[in-house]
């Protein structure tokens, strides 16, 4: 839930997980870069424990979105380009394990989504690798 203007600064989904979103009220524009790929102004550690985003999500709209722009439409390799799609009430979007992506409320009054991670048989053996070899990235409970 949040007003216009507000969403979820660059991250990838926790644990290897895939992802869906089903916005209910308002609508939100995604923007997603495939893996190995970085937004322009993000700088993950060596690990990946730890992501710098020096500006908030609407200020690198104003400050990225325009190199963002050029990447999407011009690189020559399409499997690195980013994407990006407006999500409506009544979409369902899809969010790939191990993909950067941001999302941004665009309409007046306030946006209402439902959201899940989830592992299924296509992320299940990266989720297994993930606990095993990330453990100290492991969101979620612990024992």
């Amino acid at each position: 839930i949040g007003p216009k203007r507000s969403g979820s600064s660059f991250h990838i989904d926790p644990n290897a997980t895939h992802a869906w979103n089903a916005p209910l009220v308002g609508r939100k524009h995604w923007i997603f870069y495939p893996p190995g790929i970085t937004p322009p102004g993000i700088y993950p550690s060596p690990s990946g424990d730890d992501v710098t985003m020096p500006i908030s999500i609407g200020e690198w709209f104003l400050a990225y979105y325009a190199q963002h722009e050029s990447q999407r439409r011009y690189h020559t390799d399409a499997t690195q380009r980013p994407l990006e799609c407006i999500a409506e009430p009544g979409d369902i979007l899809f969010v790939p394990h191990g993909w950067w992506h941001a999302v941004l409320n665009i309409d007046d009054g306030p946006s209402i989504a439902l959201t899940q991670n989830y592992v299924s048989e296509s992320n299940l053996s990266d989720v297994l690798r993930f606990f095993e070899y990330k453990q100290s990235q492991i969101s979620g409970c612990r024992d």
